[in-house]
């Protein structure tokens, strides 16, 4: 999805010497059309501790991760303005709720690029920049794009039990 990743695995071959496995792009991409992102994943731990000779490439797209494991993946999300549409197709303001969710996982972003606002249902809001790092703790949340341009994230999701699960607030 962004056209400058790159990735590059590293493996320790049958004679016990370093190599380089792979080198280009990830492997899984997803476009998310319901949250208007592109997310491209990195590597996936299906348990922790992680098994240095496991893959970590996913079969398929999976918004969450794995029961015992996490997901690091970037994340590419385009102004709100190209993301929120009426019937006609014309740009429109997103309801204040709009978009909000919530998951079973601590989730740790750090902004690449670009400005992203963090929206909570108590209604507060926060401007993160290129730079800024949050840490989700299972809270119902949305993600704005006020600007004019892309912004670009590093996330690493980890699974967690939620303490107060909002039924109302369904996953995207």
């Amino acid at each position: 999805m962004f056209e400058n990743v790159r990735r590059v695995v590293t493996v320790i071959d049958d004679n016990g010497v370093s190599r380089f496995e792979s080198d280009g792009a990830p492997p899984v991409s997803r476009r998310l059309q319901n949250a208007g992102a592109n997310i491209d994943e990195v590597w996936r731990f299906d348990a922790i501790p992680g098994d240095i000779t496991a893959p970590g490439d996913p079969e398929e797209f999976s918004f969450l991760s794995p029961a015992n494991g996490l997901l690091v993946r970037r994340v590419e999300v385009p102004p709100d303005a190209t993301r929120f549409r009426d019937e006609a197709g014309a740009s429109r303001i997103p309801e204040p709720h709009e978009g909000m969710h919530q998951t079973a996982t601590i989730d740790i972003l750090q902004i690449l690029e670009g400005e992203l606002w963090c929206l909570l249902d108590s209604g507060e809001e926060t401007c993160l920049r290129a730079g800024d790092v949050i840490v989700q703790r299972g809270t119902v949340h949305a993600w704005r794009n006020r600007s004019d341009q892309v912004t670009r994230y590093l996330a690493i999701m980890v699974t967690a039990p939620l303490p107060h699960p909002i039924e109302h607030h369904a996953n995207p």
